[in-house]
């Protein structure tokens, strides 16, 4: 039994952990690009929200990755002073870190479509917003 199982694992864990990684940053890309189209006021092409989208993408993977070095070195601390509301706090850290950087590449977005609203007059991006070409 213990060889039937062995041998439908994959042949190499860097397969199996390179899918993973796929499927873990492409769900969180797509709710960025819904978040970024649809929650501001106005319509906005892809390539308007494509650097506030790919500033969070890569701060919130580099957060994460800080995140965890930081709880690597000093999680005990939270241990001692949190006791069982431990891991509710390092939650709602990391969540409130997450959410601005999100905010932050919202507002990255809305100061590019400002500096293009000041460049090409009012009226050509207040058509684009709208969607009138």
């Amino acid at each position: 039994m213990f060889d039937e199982q062995r041998a439908r694992q994959p042949e190499s864990l860097f397969d199996d952990r390179l899918g993973r990684l796929a499927i873990a940053s492409l769900a969180p890309l797509l709710a960025l690009i819904l978040a970024h189209k649809f929650l501001p006021a106005g319509r906005r092409s892809l390539r308007d929200i494509a650097p506030g989208i790919l500033l969070t993408s890569a701060m919130w993977i580099a957060a994460g990755i800080a995140f965890g070095s930081f709880l690597d070195e000093f999680a005990r601390n939270y241990v001692t002073t949190y006791a069982g509301l431990a891991s509710v706090m390092i939650a709602l850290m990391f969540l409130y870190m997450i959410a601005s950087i999100f905010i932050f590449g919202g507002e990255l977005n809305a100061a590019i479509l400002r500096a293009k609203r000041k460049r090409d007059g009012n009226l050509k991006v207040e058509q684009a917003m709208r969607g009138i070409w």
